[in-house]
């Protein structure tokens, strides 16, 4: 996998930058707008036209005052969500035990492995393709082009026939093949599994495997050492611009043979497969501390069977900042 290295500081001087930029065209824009309703009001005598663009000029200045403190607002709201004894954290747990509750309850209810892997993602991606196709269209007709929808025009219908044909599917099977597993044998695998549909994603655990679709990749409960939550915060941008933080949860497990995977999933998620994990696997340590890192790092191979003294153990998702994700699969290239 190729790394590319940000360097903190510059990411972080551009997205402070790139608010106030944002700030300060709203405010101009507002103020544009009040002049407007100046001119409305004194010479058109126009009550409503001046009513009108001081509702835009409220718009966008309180816009802009929002990029000024947008930062802030962010880190504020991080922090009251790591806070386990804030509202915002109690509020947020409630809100994922439902949800949590929800993929337990649908785990086990699931179709066959080429109806799930394949034909589930299929019509996904054919209806998103009737959608964008009749969107573009339509966009057309009116005579609007909007960049990124021929792109999308391209990539779904390629998704689409891709998944109709089975390709995750068979990549799923070929791993199980590699594990000595024929295509009924990987079937029954599957069908005991507790399975969790993640968009066309599919995250399955068996008393014997953890097969994950993403990246993908089937791993043998047998060789899994160690497991953990964390998170990314990604930047996003739009049209140079920072537009918000995104917080990505993902499951990293950890193997006897050093190979680590990184499994992106809903922050509900995590927990739920962590237990599921720990109770197929053989004495799986769950938890991040620096101590099991460093063990981990230099004894892969006897991680489980060596005395372990963890330090502080971190069960709750954890920041990229402290965990090495250097040497983490995450199926991308």
């Amino acid at each position: 996998m190729a790394y590319k290295y940000v360097d903190p500081e510059k990411l972080e001087k551009r997205k402070r930058r790139s608010t106030k930029t944002s700030g300060v065209f709203s405010i101009l824009i507002g103020i544009l707008c009040l002049a407007l309703g100046v001119v409305f009001f004194a010479a058109l005598k126009s009550l409503g036209g001046m009513l009108f663009c001081l509702f835009f000029t409220l718009v966008f200045v309180g816009a802009g005052v929002y990029f000024f403190n947008q930062i802030k607002l962010e880190e504020k709201r991080f922090r009251e969500l790591d806070d386990p004894d804030s509202r915002a954290y109690k509020k947020r747990q409630r809100t994922l035990e439902k949800r949590r509750e929800k993929y337990v309850r649908k785990a086990e209810h699931h179709g066959s492995m080429k109806r799930t892997l394949s034909h589930r993602p299929a019509l996904i991606w054919g209806v998103t393709t009737v959608f964008v196709w009749s969107l573009s269209l339509l966009l057309l007709a009116w005579g609007i082009v909007v960049f990124i929808l021929p792109v999308l025009d391209v990539m779904c219908p390629i998704a689409f026939v891709t998944s109709l044909f089975g390709k995750n599917y068979r990549t799923v099977l070929a791993a199980y093949k590699s594990y000595g597993l024929e295509k009924r044998e990987a079937e029954q695998d599957f069908a005991a599994s507790k399975v969790y549909l993640i968009s066309t994603n599919t995250i399955a655990v068996s008393a014997r495997f953890l097969t994950i679709t993403a990246i993908p990749a089937v791993l043998p409960m047998d060789e899994i050492v160690w497991v953990y939550s964390g998170y990314d915060n990604l930047q996003k941008y739009s049209n140079g611009e920072y537009s918000h933080t995104e917080r990505v949860y993902s499951v990293i497990v950890a193997l006897a043979n050093s190979e680590q995977y990184k499994i992106q999933c809903p922050e509900e998620l995590c927990s739920v497969i962590i237990s599921d994990v720990t109770k197929a696997g053989n004495l799986v340590t769950v938890g991040y501390s620096r101590e099991l890192q460093v063990l981990y790092n230099t004894k892969p191979g006897a991680f489980r069977s060596t005395v372990k003294h963890p330090g502080i153990v971190h069960l709750e998702p954890i920041g990229s900042e402290t965990y090495n994700s250097e040497h983490i699969w995450d199926g991308s290239a």
